[in-house]
């Protein structure tokens, strides 16, 4: 049983991808949709058109708009054509499983998009299914030259091959039946299609994921605990996929999956009714050892004396918090960087700040050079991050100084008055006895501050205060005279993730478990966890996450082709993949399977040594 749960396990996280093999297409006959000669049969939905071409090719003007065959719809099928594109930054796409329509959009939404653009992002790019399935590499040809595409749709599975070379394999979900089209999005995208031909499928087909990792034999159950808990950066995405084909194996292989974001779940009792572990993404964490010096905390690190920023970076299924702060020199502009998704804060470069715009540029430490390009309209700016070919939408606003709460003491002409002061820039309150009332003219400077509050029975007061550390004092002006108060800062040291961090018992409960020989596998973000238990490190193979320099397509070579995870794929594949490299090479303490191509992430030096100059990957 130990090597079908390794098989099944170790496929599933690498990425389903490797477990799809190349299905022979059934033998039907071709039928021509477009054989240059007549635009017959063709519809066009929405601005634009396609005109024939003199050398047998349809060429896409205006848009955006859809030109689809509307003599019939197809259900299974095989799809070949030629496409060709008049620039890089050309747009266009082939859409399939589509229902009748004059409005384009129907087709984005309701059907797929096969997309034509080799300029964009990976989720946008030639071979994408359009915004759902990156390709796994991009195959284009140079500009000005014809490129085929071999699109597959059998069930819900989605197939593409661009120049011969593999590069989608999605499954999907929307409509089983509907017509073929093309984009013509805007008029300087130029893109011409020509010998477009089709030929039915007609075979056993995958209606679901579940139904393609169903398995004929009969094998005893399998029991998994898959916990997906994070206390750092939550890759949601992936977490969502990895719980949709654990549950799609649980459907029809001898895996009964159960999940969880419980972490209390990690106790000898809870586990009994298991035989796997799965950490899927789980960015655990420990509390800090007592006496390891605590981090500075990012406020401190991050306050400029010119302007102070809250960044935050849209990413599909997550939102990346991060802060700015920027100060004037004699000199020049200085200023300083950090987001939750990169482990230190960072010194900026090239900063440029005018009226209307924010432009700067920063190592991120991993992977590479970040540029920021922000517009500035009022209190809010908006633009993109720049980090190698991803452009991430951004927006942000002025940073608010940090909420501070004093518990002081006011002395009235009648008696000493006890009230909690706040200040939250425009939330700043005062809270006495009876009541709150809010601040308002708030002057908050590191060692003094002033401001304003009315109470309606009384009419207005003005305060000032001295702040020297923790404490402060000052006076309070009004119908009463001067009302002296004093008092402390409430603001404590609060632990690192409260009520989120595991317990050293939980840690011991997972090694407990693999030493009575059942399973722990662990996926992607989990080698980012547990930095403070040696025993998680050596378990896991002695290397933790470090940084990923790449996210890209990159090429995986099978090194070990004798196991259940490995003996259906071929030498190599590619795929799409933020790569993680650790900061110790497991090479030394695991039985590696796939190694990472180097020159596919422009590397020269393979061979493993102690500089971590190889990347094993399983």
């Amino acid at each position: 049983m130990k090597s079908r749960i390794t098989g099944i396990l170790r496929a599933t996280c690498i990425g389903l991808l490797i477990v799809l093999g190349d299905v022979l297409p059934a033998q039907a006959q071709w039928q021509s949709l477009f054989d240059g000669s007549t635009l017959e049969g063709w519809y066009q939905a929405g601005p634009g058109e396609f005109t024939l071409e003199a050398d047998g090719s349809m060429l896409s003007r205006g848009g955006m708009g859809l030109f689809y065959y509307k003599d019939k719809s197809f259900r299974d099928f095989e799809l070949e054509l030629e496409w060709m594109a008049n620039k890089y930054t050309a747009n266009s796409g082939v859409f399939v499983r589509f229902p009748e329509t004059d409005d384009p959009w129907v087709a984005v939404n309701e059907g797929y998009e096969i997309q034509i653009d080799d300029s964009r992002d990976p989720d946008h790019k030639t071979g994408s299914i359009f915004a759902i399935s990156k390709p796994f590499r991009s195959n284009s040809h140079p500009v000005g030259e014809w490129n085929d595409f071999r699109i597959r749709v059998t069930g819900q599975r989605y197939e593409v091959w661009h120049n011969g070379v593999k590069v989608n394999d999605y499954m999907g979900s929307r409509g089983r039946e509907g017509f073929i089209g093309f984009q013509n999005h805007d008029d300087s995208s130029r893109v011409a299609f020509k010998n477009v031909r089709i030929r039915p499928i007609q075979e056993d087909v995958y209606e679901s994921l579940a139904e393609m990792m169903a398995t004929s034999e009969t094998h005893e159950e399998i029991r998994v605990l898959m916990l997906t808990a994070t206390h750092g950066f939550r890759h949601g995405a992936a977490i969502d996929a990895q719980k949709e084909a654990m549950m799609a194996l649980s459907q029809t292989t001898e895996l009964r999956v159960d999940t969880t974001e419980d972490v209390n779940m990690l106790n000898p009792e809870s586990l009994a009714d298991y035989d796997v572990l799965f950490l899927a993404n789980s960015t655990l964490r420990l509390p800090r050892p007592e006496g390891a010096p605590s981090p500075e905390s990012a406020d401190e690190m991050l306050e400029g004396t010119l302007a102070n920023y809250d960044v935050t970076m849209m990413v599909p299924d997550n939102r990346i918090e991060g802060k700015v702060a920027i100060s004037e020199t004699p000199d020049s502009l200085t200023g300083m960087v950090k987001f939750n998704l990169f482990p230190d804060p960072a010194s900026l470069m090239g900063i440029r700040l005018d009226v209307d715009s924010l432009r700067f540029s920063w190592d991120t430490g991993g992977m590479g050079i970040g540029q920021m390009r922000l517009g500035i309209e009022g209190d809010s700016l908006h633009g993109v991050m720049i980090l190698g070919e991803m452009q991430i939408p951004v927006v942000a606003t002025e940073s608010e100084p940090p909420p501070v709460s004093y518990a002081v003491t006011i002395t009235t002409p009648q008696a000493p008055m006890d009230a909690l002061l706040t200040l939250e820039g425009s939330s700043s309150v005062f809270v006495f006895p009876e009541g709150e009332v809010p601040i308002y003219d708030l002057e908050l400077r590191e060692d003094s501050v002033r401001f304003h509050f009315n109470i309606p029975e009384f009419g207005d007061f003005s305060t000032t205060g001295i702040i020297e550390g923790d404490d402060i004092q000052g006076t309070i002006t009004g119908g009463f005279g001067e009302m002296p108060f004093s008092g402390s800062s409430t603001q404590g040291d609060e632990p690192e993730f409260e009520g989120k961090t595991l317990d050293p018992g939980h840690v011991d409960a997972i090694l407990a478990f693999l030493e009575q020989g059942k399973g722990v596998a662990v996926a992607h973000a989990g080698l980012d966890a547990l930095y403070h238990s040696e025993e998680y490190r050596e378990m896991v193979g002695g290397g933790l996450f470090d940084s990923h320099p790449w996210t890209h397509s990159v090429r995986v070579s099978v090194e070990n082709s004798d196991t259940p995870a490995t003996r259906h794929l071929s030498d190599d594949f590619w795929v799409h993949e933020e790569i993680y490299v650790l900061d110790i090479n497991p090479r030394w303490n695991s039985k590696v399977l796939l190694s990472l191509d180097t020159e596919t992430v422009e590397l020269t030096e393979s061979q493993a040594g102690p500089e971590r100059n190889d990347y094993p990957l399983v």
